[in-house]
């Protein structure tokens, strides 16, 4: 089945939004390089030509479950040093899960800020330093199964 009409009727009938609803649908291009079996599909849905949510359809054979992908929104969304989208809602199809989340307009990059000198670099530190303290806060030290299979994996 054709994900931007399947995504269509589940926001319908998940009530979303409603049948009469003129919302658009676009497949958003990602720059993050994958291969063809691992790449989550984003989808920027529209009301009246204005984003409002993105839908990301994750694949059955990716390695993360639903749960753990759910639970990172929720943490992740209580961090003050930056901002995640929240997560509206996940529909789960027989080919894997949409995740719905609040559409962002895209950030300006730390990069391109310090380039601009509309940030200094000292600042820019700061800010990382911030990020990955917030991500340490919850951190949970992973399984030696865990640790075990990514070794063997990359080695």
């Amino acid at each position: 089945m054709n994900l931007a009409l399947e995504l269509r009727q589940l926001l319908v009938a998940n009530k979303i939004v409603s049948s009469k609803d003129d919302i658009g649908i676009s497949l958003s291009i990602g720059d993050i390089n994958r291969k063809p079996s691992r790449l989550s599909k984003r989808y920027v849905i529209s009301r009246k030509s204005e984003p409002f949510l993105m839908a990301r359809f994750v694949p059955k054979n990716w390695l993360f479950s639903t749960e753990d992908i759910a639970s990172t929104y929720s943490v992740y969304s209580k961090f003050g040093s930056f901002k995640v989208p929240r997560l509206v809602g996940n529909f789960s199809t027989p080919d894997g899960t949409f995740f719905l989340e609040e559409f962002l307009k895209s950030p300006v990059s730390l990069a391109s800020l310090i380039e601009t000198n509309e940030l200094d670099a000292a600042k820019g530190i700061e800010i990382i330093r911030n990020i990955f303290a917030d991500i340490w806060s919850v951190a949970e030290k992973p399984s030696e199964k865990f640790i075990q299979a990514e070794k063997k994996k990359h080695r």
